[in-house]
């Protein structure tokens, strides 16, 4: 009767080159293209459905600029809670997939416990930023920087799809925000 050899099965789903080394994984795209969102669309692998402030741009729900401003609060608002080491509220992604799919805020580093100060000074930069986001929407109608603040908190955070009937206040928010965050930077 013939030995197995030790160690783990070789998987087989991976490329392998000549000499038997793997490759990296072969990836099945039917499982990105069968999930619900990306059904039925023109180009499923977009990286646009793949959040739903992506999907409302999709749809031209939003411009692009409502786009960029979106993507700028969302790695904002994330910095600004690792800033001030509050756990997740995205209900469907961990933190490490957060931070890739988002990317890393500009302001933000992983040396906050280095240099006090220096940590300090950069929370401090932050939350102006972020407050000034906030003060912008409140400059709205009190009813309508209401709910713009919920609905982005909604789509940019928690990454949840509005229904048609909100997408108004949704670009009435992002533009307000714009106006802190792109345009006050150039």
């Amino acid at each position: 009767m013939a030995r197995a050899k030790p160690g783990r099965k070789p998987k087989n789903n991976v490329r392998r080159d000549a000499s038997g080394k793997s490759r990296g994984e072969i990836v099945d795209f039917a499982v990105i293209t069968n999930q619900p969102h990306r059904r039925g669309q023109v180009d499923p692998l977009s990286r646009l459905h793949g959040t739903a402030l992506g999907r409302l741009r999709a749809k031209d729900a939003i411009s692009d600029y409502q786009l960029r401003v979106g993507e700028e609060w969302t790695r904002l608002a994330s910095a600004y809670r690792r800033a001030l080491s509050a756990p997740s509220t995205a209900p469907r992604c961990g933190e490490m997939a957060e931070r890739v799919s988002n990317g890393f805020y500009v302001f933000e580093t992983e040396v906050f416990g280095t240099d006090p100060d220096e940590a300090r000074k950069q929370r401090q930069a932050l939350a102006e930023r972020y407050n000034a986001g906030f003060d912008n929407l409140a400059l709205l109608d009190r009813n309508l920087s209401l709910n713009a603040s919920r609905l982005i908190r909604l789509v940019c955070v928690e990454d949840r799809d509005p229904a048609e009937a909100e997408v108004g206040d949704i670009r009435v928010g992002l533009n307000s925000l714009g106006r802190v965050l792109l345009e006050r930077r150039s």
